[in-house]
């Protein structure tokens, strides 16, 4: 089941490779902690105004037929806000690992494209509520991005 913490943590830097780096939330069970290229987080306790996306989870689970044991939650303050082109390939997710990404807020354009030619493959508006799953190769051979249409 996914468990949501509270965890703030800064950009490093303006032109950093992770642009989505404001709400880092790893799995509250002791074994698992977050970590990426640049820090470990540890676990912490479950902030309870965001124990209704715990449900929506049920149902992602259900349809992409995995367990996740974190999760990453970006707010995005207005239209200005989106995370730019990128592959979720840190090392301690595997060599093909589950994605799944829930929209919240605002509609933002999904989109997605080939690492290597960078040719688009696809488009797809994310209204509040609504996810995406990506399993497989994807990570590998694909770079993914969350933007309002005025950004691109």
């Amino acid at each position: 089941m996914l468990q949501l913490q509270d965890i703030n943590i800064k950009n490093p830097t303006p032109t950093s490779r992770d642009t989505d780096l404001d709400n880092k939330i790893p799995s509250p069970t002791s074994r698992y902690q977050y970590q990426n290229s640049d820090f470990t987080l540890p676990p912490k306790k479950t902030v309870s105004t965001l124990l209704p996306i715990r449900y929506k989870n049920k149902e992602v689970e259900r349809e992409s037929g995995e367990t996740f044991n974190f999760a990453l939650v970006n707010y995005y303050a207005d239209c200005r806000d989106g995370i730019a082109y990128h592959s979720d390939d840190e090392s301690f997710l595997g060599p093909n690992p589950t994605i799944a990404s829930l929209s919240l807020g605002t509609t933002r354009d999904f989109l997605m494209k080939h690492k290597e030619d960078k040719s688009p493959i696809l488009k797809l508006p994310l209204s509040n509520g609504e996810f995406i799953v990506m399993k497989g190769a994807t990570q590998g051979r694909r770079l993914h991005s969350s933007m309002t249409p005025s950004i691109y």
